[in-house]
């Protein structure tokens, strides 16, 4: 700029060149602060991993610090779907230690969630199409590093909310998810597809079950009959075709009787088994009764029975020794009848509705078709319906019964009462005819609905600890319980041969101790225990923890 005034002009070159030099020092100072922040991170890092080799873990061993992980990772109050999660908020050494440990990530979940496509649609709109799309290629992404980095280790797989449309449109993608899991099923240890229909069941065993299966030992498939699709599934090859030389339990939830009897070769060596079935022809009974006799290792079985065909032959079982029995007849069906197992020596019968409403006929030849019978477990047992002369005049000769209550309030002084023990206090005359019952009786447990079958004395343990640690008031104690000392003693002057009382802890505790000190001078007393196998408390240990991936 040409100024005039020679004063201006001086001016303007000396502000130029000020200009100049302070953009110099701040490049200076950047690149300082840069070198500064290089100095620092350089450091920080060495001071970070000098605090690591002092920190306590870095002592411990690489396969110490992997079993911490799958301890923690296996607790009640953290699902083991949230395990990644977990694994990014640790050290950067404690997570490589994980990430490359392959046990801690040898579970595979697989849930589609509710994307409710709509039924027998050939097409569907797009953004439901997408959707699916990338619900599946999530999924086969997490699976696949699941998958990689379990390395050889066994695995667990958990596939749930498949239906009949998912599996029409999953395209590409679905097919990459089964191929997936059908490349490692050699290395599957235990195998659940729940809530899905029973064709979207059926077909997904067919896709990842045709590879030998030689450390398979579980398997839990579950139809959702809300979701049952009207489609028949026609097999074009058997379940688990190779064998499978260690698979010892199954829980099949209305799966098909056909399925069962087609696929006999892989549950042949089965020791456990839940079964919830519906039979509505002849020919199914059939089935059923051809494949439990064909299980010759059959130890345990759950079963969960709605007959739709009257005056069926009874079902027999040669093997077992516990029985879990529910049986739904809408034709007034003797269901105690309608089982025998000559081994058995403990029978569970569901009793929350009364004995008419389930078609149980206690009559009949006493003890018939369970002739080793010695433990009696009545489950969800109410006390306006506690008909114990009926039981006891169907199996008298059982030395153990314990009864869980359906009602809160159920307490050993109801059953002792049912046995009894009031009558005869009223009129000792009749105590001749309660000594005909129950003559070899020693033990008898009762508890209220927290100890149902299926739920591990763990848990019922912690809820009571939870109540008192909330200061909930400990259960009131009824009249009946609070005189326990006389009706045991009533009823072993009746000729019943009681030694052991099994009770809630929380009773033992705040019970009255005058009446306890009198009461263990007549019989053992300890704490409730079912006293039941649990093989399927492995499965039922993540049965509430899904991903939606």
């Amino acid at each position: 700029m040409n100024y005039k005034d020679p004063s201006r002009r001086h001016r303007h070159h000396f502000l130029v060149k000020r200009l100049e030099e302070l953009e110099t020092a701040r490049r200076e100072l950047l690149l300082q602060l840069e070198e500064l922040d290089a100095q620092k991170n350089a450091i920080q890092l060495e001071f970070n991993e000098l605090q690591n080799v002092d920190a306590p873990i870095s002592s411990l061993p690489d396969e110490v610090l992997g079993m911490i992980f799958e301890t923690g990772v296996l607790l009640d109050d953290l699902p083991k779907s949230q395990f990644a999660t977990l694994v990014s908020h640790v050290t950067h050494s404690w997570r490589s230690i994980a990430l490359t440990t392959p046990r801690l990530w040898n579970t595979i979940f697989w849930d589609l969630g509710r994307q409710f496509l709509p039924e027998d649609a050939e097409e569907i709109e797009e953004p439901l199409r997408v959707a699916l799309s990338q619900n599946l290629q999530k999924a086969a992404e997490i699976a696949s590093a699941f998958l990689s980095r379990s390395s050889s280790a066994p695995i667990d797989i958990y596939i749930r909310h498949l239906r009949l449309e998912e599996l029409k449109h999953g395209g590409a993608d679905l097919a990459r998810m089964f191929e997936l899991i059908h490349t490692h099923f050699d290395r599957c240890r235990y195998l659940c597809i729940q809530d899905a229909d029973r064709w979207a069941v059926e077909k997904t065993a067919e896709k990842i079950c045709c590879r030998p299966a030689p450390l398979l030992r579980s398997i839990d498939l579950g139809v959702n009959i809300f979701w049952d699709s009207e489609v028949e599934f026609v097999p074009s090859t058997s379940f688990l075709p190779c064998g499978t030389p260690r698979l010892n339990t199954a829980h099949l939830d209305w799966i098909k009787v056909s399925f069962i009897h087609r696929n006999l070769h892989a549950f042949r060596y089965l020791q456990s088994l839940r079964l919830v079935c519906f039979i509505d022809n002849e020919n199914d009974h059939a089935l059923l009764a051809k494949a439990l006799n064909s299980m010759r290792a059959l130890d345990y079985l759950e079963l969960d029975l709605t007959e739709e065909v009257p005056d069926l032959p009874a079902l027999t079982q040669s093997t077992i020794r516990f029985l879990c029995l529910r049986i739904n007849q809408n034709h007034h069906g003797r269901a105690t009848q309608c089982f025998q197992a000559v081994s058995l020596k403990t029978l569970a019968i569901e009793c929350e509705l009364s004995e008419s409403e389930m078609g149980f006929d206690l009559d009949g030849s006493s003890q018939a078709g369970f002739p080793l019978l010695q433990h009696l477990v009545l489950i969800d047992i109410t006390i306006n319906r506690l008909e114990l002369g009926a039981f006891a005049s169907r199996f008298p000769q059982i030395r153990r019964l314990t009864c869980q209550g359906y009602d809160p309030g159920f307490e050993m002084g109801h059953v002792l009462d049912a046995m009894g023990a009031g009558a005869i206090e009223r009129n000792p005359a009749s105590a001749a005819e309660v000594s005909l019952h129950w003559k070899k009786l020693h033990t008898i447990a009762v508890s209220g609905p927290n100890a149902a079958l299926g739920v591990p004395e763990s848990q019922t343990a912690s809820q009571l600890n939870a109540l008192q640690a909330a200061s909930i008031p400990a259960p009131r104690l009824g009249v009946p319980d609070s005189q326990l000392n006389h009706l045991v003693a009533t009823l072993q002057a009746a000729g019943i041969p009681i030694r052991r009382l099994m009770l809630p802890p929380a009773f033992i505790t705040h019970a009255d101790g005058g009446m306890m000190t009198s009461l263990r001078k007549l019989v053992e007393v300890e704490d409730f225990s079912l006293d039941w196998p649990m093989p399927f408390e492995y499965s039922e240990q993540f049965g509430g923890a899904s991903v939606n991936f």
